[in-house]
């Protein structure tokens, strides 16, 4: 029921709107895979596209089809691409499944802009989203530029925000994607363009002939997973750069995970592995142990042949996975020690004014508050919304998660010195994610001096107890918690604890 022309709102930056860019860029080829997604979801990322795009630099979309089994996303997809944009739409159906990587491939292939911009068929373009992507790749054609990518709900389609300043992306020793702030130098000028570690799988523009140089993707690598840190290493291990572009903004619905019918075991992870297996062999070097040492079933999987894949990392003469770590993404080993040390304390957080109630994080995802609710049964080790980790970076965070408590003095929500805490990505730089634990009073400290502590409130008899950061009280009960387990021996070393840390071994 939602209009495939909807107007969308702009969360660019001010100082994005007024910018100017060349008059002559290159043209530019549209790359969308699709495999039994929803018709109107596909039509409402192309109809995005064709409003959002000057005329003059879109040259085609090409949708690809990776053999699809649902009738609706063929005749009728033809019949609309046909009556509609006849000369700038074209359907290329594959004759079987191939995965994601294989079918853009497919598409690049049949490409004949000089830039590809590859998208998922689930992403909606904003206002002026083309011109400042491609600019880059126009001044040095080994750039790939990536997004600012916004929230589009899987459940109501609702188009949010991801925040102003973007995100860097970087892996853990789970080849797992993560999100960290900008550095605090690339958040001096917002809407600058700022160096990028790792793409987001899901959209990227780069010249369709460098995509050939770096070999496109490891023709190998099966179905989906790990292909966006492969060619992430090759982009800045051989000579290129990858930058996001915050004047670039474009929505994804980031759907549910379900099964896929691809798995071939039953612990749903047989080709990722593969494909993990094959990128950390490749491009890893020493630190593939440490993946190995996280992930050991990973090891165990069959690679296949790399001979092809290792030959082209020497005929480019690429660079070390070490120089990548100390050059373009420094604080993985910070933010992931290969070893992490052990928590100051972690479990459940109980409320001892109000026996049974627990913090919580109420189901929440990022920027939501956390709460209380009647306490897991196991303490020490409880369901995940209860299971938090006071860490070595002095924060407290989702326990075996990247998602922290944050109390900023500046959010909106405050009332009355209550500053209420949020879910963020832990940024590990303490500041307003910083928190302490004093074993003897029982307090939780949100600063190092001791000046505001974790308290609530339940006067309110109709709702949970409310929870939030103010002024620390000596005599006040409701600003003591208790933790499942608190690690005394090194929470009695709290100034010293992890400073000198070797983040991986010599």
């Amino acid at each position: 029921m939602i209009s495939l022309d909807r107007s969308l709102p702009d969360f660019r930056h001010d100082g994005c709107r007024n910018r100017t860019y060349y008059a002559s860029l290159p043209s530019v080829s549209v790359i969308i895979v699709f495999h039994d997604e929803y018709l109107s979801v596909v039509l409402r990322t192309v109809h995005s596209i064709i409003n959002r795009s000057p005329d003059s630099l879109l040259k085609e979309i090409i949708l690809v089809d990776d053999f699809s089994t649902n009738k609706n996303i063929k005749q009728p997809l033809d019949d609309h691409i046909k009556y509609n944009f006849p000369h700038k739409v074209r359907v290329l159906r594959l004759e079987k499944r191939s995965g994601l990587m294989q079918a853009r491939m497919a598409g690049i292939r049949n490409a004949t802009g000089e830039v590809v911009v590859v998208m998922d068929a689930h992403i909606e373009v904003t206002t002026n989203w083309l011109p400042p992507l491609i600019e880059p790749i126009s001044e040095d054609y080994k750039t790939v530029t990536l997004a600012i990518v916004d929230y589009i709900d899987a459940e109501t389609f609702e188009y949010r925000s991801s925040g102003p300043n973007g995100y860097r992306g970087v892996l853990n020793w789970d080849m797992a994607y993560i999100l960290l702030p900008r550095t605090w130098n690339e958040q001096r000028k917002v809407f600058d363009n700022y160096p990028n570690p790792v793409m987001l799988g899901a959209f990227f523009a780069m010249n369709r002939q460098y995509f050939w140089e770096l070999g496109g993707y490891d023709d190998q690598l099966e179905i989906w997973g790990a292909e966006q840190f492969e060619l992430s290493f090759k982009v800045w291990m051989c000579g290129g750069r990858m930058l996001t572009v915050p004047c670039t903004r474009i929505g994804h619905n980031f759907k549910g995970k379900g099964p896929h019918p691809f798995m071939t075991t039953s612990n749903g992870k047989t080709y990722i592995w593969r494909n993990m297996k094959r990128v950390a062999e490749v491009w890893l070097d020493d630190y593939k142990e440490a993946l190995y040492e996280k992930l050991p079933d990973v090891k165990k999987m069959d690679e296949g042949d790399l001979t092809q894949q290792k030959w082209l990392r020497e005929r480019l003469k690429c660079k070390s996975f070490k120089w990548y770590l100390e050059n373009i993404a420094p604080d993985i080993l910070k933010t992931f020690p290969v070893k992490m040390p052990t928590d100051f304390a972690f479990g459940a957080i109980e409320s001892i004014a109000v026996n049974g109630w627990c913090v919580d994080v109420l189901n929440g995802g990022l920027t939501t508050r956390i709460g209380l609710f009647s306490c897991a049964t196991d303490r020490i080790n409880p369901h995940q919304n209860q299971n938090f980790a006071l860490s070595y970076f002095r924060d407290i965070r989702v326990k075996n998660d990247y998602r922290c408590w944050d109390a900023n003095i500046y959010d909106t929500e405050i009332v009355n010195d209550r500053i209420p805490i949020k879910l963020n990505l832990c940024h590990t730089m303490q500041g307003n994610q910083f928190f302490r634990y004093d074993m003897i009073n029982n307090k939780i400290y949100a600063d190092n001096e001791g000046n505001r502590c974790l308290d609530l409130d339940f006067t309110d008899v109709i709702g949970p107890p409310e929870l939030f950061v103010t002024t620390c009280n000596d005599t006040s009960l409701t600003q003591k918690f208790s933790w499942g387990f608190v690690n005394e021996t090194v929470l009695m070393q709290w100034d010293s604890y992890g400073q000198e840390l070797n983040y991986i071994d010599s």
